[in-house]
């Protein structure tokens, strides 16, 4: 078994969260189970995170009600951090009613006016759930207490930025109020409408707004009013149907406190209403009385026989046609497409019923917005009644279907109500094939059916290597980062062309070739000799040893002597050859002159040997 903190003894997994992990665990110091809730990594080990849950659970801990699940204690092990809190022994709320929504008004009040008593405490001590769900309420099995857990937690979670950082999402969307879908600073009536998505759940079996995409669905509630409960479910009591749909106003100011709600709650609910039936007092059925006829005519006698007689034939063939099953067609307006479809076939057995789906900003999604023919028509034989079924709001956020196949995302795009064309681009993040992004962009609060365009990654992107030669390094630079291309210099040296000039490429212009592909230019170098050393006099001289790392040369000059004789011998000799590398006789007097050695690079050393007293002049030059 693991062990915390060398006190609490980790038995069974009993949760998981985006934040945390919750475990069922013996305090081995006080003898008693616990529930510890075991923060993740990306918040545990985060100082600033795990000192923004210690401030929190210091607030939640003096809360002290009943119908709230105690904080014990917050603690560290390592890099571990988790929160010692009441262990309730049951399920939560969602689990508990899953399988037997709807719930009777009794049954759903007596589920919800402990979480309004613990929402007035809470509220009051300046603590807001922001949270509020079925799964955050806890029933316990042997007593039936109805708890509600982790008050604030998803205060301090959002202080924490992590909603980015570890792509959680923060708070239920089926359960946000109209400001928090907003983004907004969310209080008490955040709690209040959070209280009446739940009622709604456990009432009708649905919640308020419903849909594929949690987001949108969560999203929708900031530009749309909730339908009232009355729509949903025609036979709920009065005071439920105003108490939930003031609780889902998107106005936080009209909604009522938790207070009242509790108050509201307490009050004997009454059972489901039931229409009543008409009951019809036909003429047959009325009690015959025979009063004793005074003398008469046998002729007033005889017309008194035939008007008695007509009476009682008129009667019972009224009473006949009353009690023949009655033609009409009913009022389905508002109810479900199942239910509307039920009741018009069990009136009109032979009836054939069609559909229509248009959108409606009043009416919620399946319910029908109007029929024809009106209700209470009679009909007779092989009729037609035609229902308009509301398809929900004409306007829905653009999903998310960035990374997903070009052909599942434009099904998905049908099935929520757009048309969808395609479009491609170049990218490097997702695959050949994938959804790169949508137009107009995820989020975006269109009126169906508009059309989206949804851009497919066509590839990597390519460019056309463009022709830079004989143009500078500057300009050659700029057109090939215009065209998303790299590139690498070689440098030649030439004569042929000016320094810094492009005198080469490879690929060669017009090849196409990924994006971010490295061009190599070939730059024209000129030719640049550096001067090693120079010496003169008139006696021999051999120089130091000199290295050169390529080309080199050797520039003289001779003065004559006296006599106009000018003659010397310049020779040079490698390091390592002991018989001398090269050599030649000068015997030209005044001008300069050049001599190319071919040897290349090495480490040499040069000898001047002149004649009959000749001056001389001798310089060493290298190619850089």
């Amino acid at each position: 078994m693991t062990s915390l903190a060398g006190r609490y003894e980790l038995l069974e997994q009993v949760g998981e969260g985006g934040m945390s992990i919750v475990w069922r665990a013996r305090d081995q110091k006080l003898e008693r189970d616990v529930a510890i809730k075991l923060l993740r990594s990306f918040v545990a080990t985060d100082g600033e995170h795990t000192r923004r849950f210690q401030r929190e659970a210091r607030t939640l801990a003096r809360l002290a009600h009943e119908h709230i699940v105690r904080v014990y204690d917050f603690a560290t092990d390592d890099d571990q951090s988790f929160l010692v809190m009441e262990y309730v022994a049951g399920a939560n709320l969602a689990r508990t009613t899953r399988a037997r929504l709807p719930l009777s008004p009794a049954e759903a009040a007596a589920y919800a006016q402990p979480v309004a008593q613990a929402l007035a405490y809470a509220h009051a001590q300046g603590v807001v759930h922001r949270d509020l769900t079925p799964s955050n309420i806890l029933v316990e099995l042997t007593s039936g207490r109805v708890v509600t857990t982790d008050f604030g937690l998803a205060r301090a979670a959002r202080a924490t930025g992590s909603l980015t950082a570890t792509g959680v999402l923060l708070g239920t969307p089926e359960f946000w109020s109209p400001e928090q879908a907003l983004g907004r600073d969310s209080g008490p009536a955040a709690d209040m409408y959070a209280l009446g998505c739940i009622l709604y759940l456990l009432l009708s079996g649905e919640l308020p707004f419903e849909g594929d995409d949690r987001l949108a669905v969560g999203l929708r509630r900031a530009h749309e009013d909730a339908p009232s409960l009355l729509t949903r479910l025609p036979d709920c009591p009065e005071s439920l149907v105003g108490l939930v749909d003031s609780l889902l106003e998107r106005d936080p100011e009209r909604r009522p406190d938790a207070s009242g709600a509790a108050t509201a709650l307490a009050q004997p609910q009454p059972a489901r209403r039931v229409a009543e039936r008409p009951t019809l007092a036909l003429p047959s059925e009325k009690p015959t009385t025979f009063l004793p006829a005074p003398p008469k005519s046998r002729r007033r006698l005889l017309v008194a026989l035939l008007a008695a007689t007509a009476v009682v034939v008129a009667a019972l063939v009224f009473a006949g046609a009353l009690r023949e099953p009655l033609a009409s067609v009913p009022n389905v307006v508002t109810l479900r497409e199942d239910a509307a479809r039920a009741q018009i076939l069990h009136s009109l057995p032979t009836a054939t019923v069609s559909v229509q789906r248009v959108y409606s900003s009043r009416v919620a999604a399946g319910r029908v917005i109007r029929q024809q023919p009106l209700p209470r028509t009679r009909l007779g034989g092989l009729s037609q009644v035609r229902l308009v079924v509301s398809r929900g709001t004409p306007y829905a956020y653009v999903p998310g279907l960035a990374g997903t196949g070009a052909a599942p995302a434009r099904r998905v795009l049908a099935r929520q109500g757009f048309r969808s064309r395609y479009a491609t681009t170049p990218s490097w993040t997702v695959r050949k094939g994938a959804v790169v992004g949508l137009r107009p962009k995820t989020g975006t609060y269109v009126r169906r059916p508009a059309t989206v365009t949804i851009v497919v990654a066509s590839g990597y992107p390519r460019s056309v290597v463009p022709d830079v030669r004989n143009e500078d390094i500057a300009s050659a630079e700029s057109r090939l980062e215009g065209t998303g291309l790299r590139y690498r210099l070689v440098y030649r040296l030439t004569d042929e062309a000016p320094a810094g000039r492009v005198i080469g490429q490879i690929p060669a212009a017009g090849v196409s070739v990924y994006q971010r592909a490295q061009i190599r230019l070939t730059v024209a170098r000129t030719l640049r000799w550096t001067r090693l050393f120079a010496a003169s006099g008139t006696d021999a001289f051999e120089s130091d040893t000199f290295t050169v790392p390529d080309r080199w040369r050797i520039r003289y000059r001779l003065v004559a002597n006296e006599f106009g004789l000018a003659l010397a011998r310049l020779s040079w000799t490698r390091d390592g050859d002991w018989l001398g590398t090269g050599s030649f006789v000068a015997n030209v007097a005044d001008a300069l002159r050049t001599y190319g050695v071919g040897d290349g690079a090495g480490s040499y050393r040069i000898a001047v040997n002149p004649y009959a007293g000749t001056r001389w002049y001798v310089e060493v030059d290298a190619l850089r």
